[in-house]
Parts: structure tokens; sequence; C-alpha cells
């Protein structure tokens, strides 16, 4: 038996270590996951335009959190990418949870070479979107764009694609028109409330958004003394009669219900540094509304890799 049969053989008998193996293998960037396989020839042509068309529709991140490698263990055991096998993966996966946005492992064999590739299937966004009884609202703030940061970071501008979002809720300081026309980009609804550091802006300094079947009140918060207080955080939610408040200014993102109501700070988009805190974590969050129901996406940019934490608010 020739050594490349023998290591088949060993590999499926003893996956768990061919799982380690991929600890000593470098990660691949998306960018270069695309130009390795969309390269590559494969011997029936309709397979890799299959592949091809099932990639195009795939948002891949790199370094995201995963849920296991328990659905891929049929393209773990080949020596070479199967395109159906890929394919039926993503299906099989995509199916067992098909209410939610569940981050998948996958992992393939290419040129030899094990690669880890973390995929969001057909995108988070994409995905949420694609039901007519569900309307996706991206809550975000304090750029600060180009005063304290260049640019929004590259892993969150690849997740936000346009019209996938139906509503953009953003607590201000965006600083620049440019940054509010990236915004028009994404949704055609836009709210943006004023920030202490939008002295050129015309916006209001509270909004109420009807969404689903609830009211969504906004506001950036440097108003509000003390900053980030609940108590005057609450007044001000009473007095717009909101079910879900979301303010900013503070950079430090929060979510909690409490009496029944919903309290949203998104934190800062860019991690932009504060007078009080130098290292801000980036971060924004994204409601997925369904009439009464609203599922809390939250995420964060930690050590470059993005996580994602979800909970759920019902309107009571």
């Amino acid at each position: 038996m020739s050594y490349r049969a023998r290591m088949r053989l060993f590999n499926k008998q003893h996956p768990v270590w061919f799982v380690k193996c991929m600890r000593r293998i470098k990660k691949l960037k998306p960018e270069t996951f695309f130009e390795e396989y969309l390269g590559m020839k494969y011997s029936d042509p309709r397979s890799y335009s299959e592949f091809k068309k099932k990639l195009s529709n795939l948002q891949f991140i790199e370094g995201q959190a995963v849920c296991g490698i328990q659905n891929v263990k049929r393209i773990l055991l080949s020596d070479s990418i199967q395109v159906n096998q890929l394919y039926l993966a993503l299906k099989c996966n995509s199916e067992q949870n098909p209410n939610e946005a569940a981050i998948n492992e996958l992992i393939a064999l290419a040129k030899r070479q094990l690669i880890e590739i973390h995929v969001l299937s057909s995108g988070m966004i994409t995905k949420i979107s694609g039901s007519a009884d569900h309307e996706l609202v991206l809550v975000l703030g304090d750029a600060h764009i180009p005063h304290r940061c260049a640019a929004l970071p590259k892993q969150f501008r690849r997740m936000l694609l346009p019209n996938k979002i139906q509503h953009i809720l953003c607590t201000g300081n965006l600083c620049t028109k440019e940054q509010f026309d990236f915004l028009k980009s994404l949704a055609s609804d836009v709210h943006v409330v004023k920030g202490d550091f939008d002295e050129d802006s015309d916006n209001q300094e509270t909004k109420v958004v009807t969404v689903g079947q609830f009211r969504i009140g906004l506001c950036h918060g440097h108003q509000l003394v003390p900053w980030g207080d609940f108590q005057v955080i609450e007044m001000l939610r009473r007095k717009l009669n909101v079910d879900i408040m979301i303010t900013g200014n503070t950079h430090k993102l929060e979510t909690y219900e409490r009496d029944g109501i919903y309290y949203i700070n998104p934190g800062s988009i860019t991690g932009a540094f504060t007078p009080l805190e130098p290292n801000v974590t980036p971060s924004f969050v994204l409601l997925d509304v369904q009439q009464a129901v609203v599922t809390i996406y939250i995420y964060k940019l930690i050590n470059d890799e993005v996580k994602v934490e979800k909970t759920q608010y019902k309107k009571t």
C-alpha cells in the first residue's frame, strides 16, 4: 500500500487526529480563498460551474466563532474538494436551522492542504432578510470618522451589504456626510440623531421609529447627565413612550431588558477612543424584528475576530 493510501486510511480511522492538524495550518484570508478555489480546474465543468455559483452566494468571514464540525465529516474524508458534498453539507446545515442564521465551520482539503473555512451560511443578513415576515434593523453609532478612526473595520464593512437591511438607526457622531451616504447605500430608511461632534448636522436630538409592533426611541445620549445613567435614560424613555430605547455616547456596548423594556447601547462601530477609555471594542447590533418578537444579534470585534451573541425580546 502506498504512503498516500495509508494516510487516507489513517485519516478515515482517526478523524480527531485529522481535525487537530488544522491548528498547525495557517488560516487563509477570504480573498485568498476565492483566488485559490475559483482558479482551480475541475474535471467536470458542470460541477465547477455549480460550485462557483454557490460560492457567489456565500459570505466568508475570517476568524469567526464556529459551532462545530459534526455536519461536515463527509468532506473531511476527501483529499480534494467534492463540489456536491460541499453543497450538501451547506444545505444540510441550513435546513437544521431554518429560522436562525447558524455559523457553520467547513473544513476542506484542497491541493493536499487542510484549510479552515469560516462560512456565514448564505450570509447571516442575507438569510434572515429572505423572509417577508422579518425586518432587519442595523443599530450603530459613534463612528468618529475621520477624527478618531480612519474607517470602519474591514471585518464589519464586508458584512454590511446593500439591500439586505430594511432600517438603520444611528446614535450619531458620524461626523461626515460620506459616512451618512454609506449608510444610505445600505438601506433606504436611515434615521440618525445628532451627536455632540455632529456640529454641522441638522438632525433631531431624539427620534421615534416604529418597526413591526415596536416603538423604538433613539438618542445620542450626551444630553443625558450623568452619561449612561439608567434612571436618566428611563426618564427619556417614558417621555418618548417606546418599547426599545437606544442611546450611545459612552462607546460601551450594552443590551439588557428591565421591567419589560429593552435598552440598547450599540457602542462604537469603529472602536473610537473616549477620554475615559482609550481601548474601546468595536461593536454594533442587528435587530431581526418579527411582529412582537425581536432577535438581537450583538457583534463585537475582539482580537481581529468577529464575535456574535444572540438574545431575544418579546413585547409584553
